[in-house]
């Protein structure tokens, strides 16, 4: 049998969406418990993975690979201003 690649799948649009989701569930579901510092980590979590969405949507070279969000939790890393 040959050996398949272990190269993981790339993230999309719709992946980053969906884990933003979850992630702000989750957030909820802790602060519902009164766990504010977990509530306000995980929120935090679900706010960047919707910008990672927003931006694989609206960034073509992000979508050919030619440019990666894998920037860890850097978020200057990959949010450049224009000025």
């Amino acid at each position: 049998m040959a050996e398949q690649s272990k190269k993981p799948k790339s993230m999309g649009e719709a992946d980053y969406r969906r884990g933003a989701f979850d992630r702000i569930g989750d957030s909820f579901i802790l602060l519902r418990a009164e766990a504010f510092g977990g509530s306000a980590y995980l929120a935090g979590r679900g706010a960047e993975g919707a910008l990672r969405a927003v931006l694989w949507k609206a960034d073509r070279e992000i979508q050919q690979g030619k440019k990666s969000l894998d920037t860890g939790h850097d978020l200057r890393r990959f949010i450049r201003a224009p000025w």
